[in-house]
């Protein structure tokens, strides 16, 4: 499985070429992993692999920035049976999200990855 991803992904996800990252730098190749992770199989792979690092850690809840991660959230939180969330780079007045960081804040890092 780990072969099949890895070369799934050097097929259809390294571009090559000219990027500049987010940090501002720039880099000859880039990995756009966004072209295969709303492939059922192919994300079904990547969840079990991101589960099986999930497991060593006994975490209680899975997450990322921004929508990017939700595909990958989804999956490992349903196939982990654990809950996901994801963080948004600016807070949201209305937002649950901003009470829970801020109120449970300390507690929840010791379950985040």
């Amino acid at each position: 499985m780990t072969l099949l991803l890895k070369n799934l992904i050097r097929c259809h996800c390294l571009k090559l070429g000219q990027f500049v990252l987010v940090s501002g730098e720039t880099s000859s190749y880039y990995y756009d992993l966004k072209s295969i992770m709303f492939d059922g199989p192919i994300l079904n792979m990547i969840s079990e692999l991101l589960l099986r690092e999930v497991d060593r850690f006994a975490v209680k809840s899975v997450g990322g920035m921004g929508l990017g991660a939700g595909p990958l959230i989804s999956a490992v939180a349903l196939k982990g049976n654990i809950e996901g969330f994801y963080i948004r780079k600016k807070a949201i007045p209305i937002c649950v999200l901003n009470f829970f960081f801020n109120e449970f804040s300390q507690d929840f890092a010791r379950d985040f990855i």
